[in-house]
């Protein structure tokens, strides 16, 4: 499940959304801002974590970049199982001082005020007898 869902990591929406992932853990831990996490009576339905959570042990910096805003808006969530694996995804910058996000979004590199956002899955085929 992909797309700007224009959440930021600490909404009770993308704590609920992760709640049930057994990594979730790793952005209470990465929480630069120190935010007090949420609890909540019911995990979510379904394990999902985020990509770039799980492949970097935190959120990207930003996925949005304004110069009146910069915050994580855009995931992609996934359930891992032994028919998914995640491979990789598409490095984001780090900083706003990265030579294509200085000044803010949109610009010449990027025709969106967000960063995309990618990864890469093995699915493997179910053999049935």
């Amino acid at each position: 499940m992909a797309g700007d869902f224009n959440l930021i990591t600490n909404s009770s929406v993308y704590q609920y959304l992760i709640s049930s992932h057994p990594d979730s853990k790793l952005w209470i831990e990465n929480n630069e801002a120190g935010t007090e996490v949420e609890s909540f009576e019911e995990p979510a339905p379904m394990p999902l974590g985020s990509v770039y959570a799980v492949a970097n042990g935190r959120e990207p910096k930003f996925t949005n970049c304004k110069p009146e805003f910069k915050n994580t808006l855009d995931y992609i969530f996934f359930s891992p199982s032994r028919l998914i694996t995640l491979i990789s995804v598409l490095n984001l910058p780090d900083s706003i001082k990265s030579a294509d996000v200085i000044g803010g979004l949109p610009n010449f590199y990027h025709p969106s005020d967000h960063l995309p956002v990618a990864a890469e899955f093995e699915i493997r085929k179910i053999k049935y007898a």
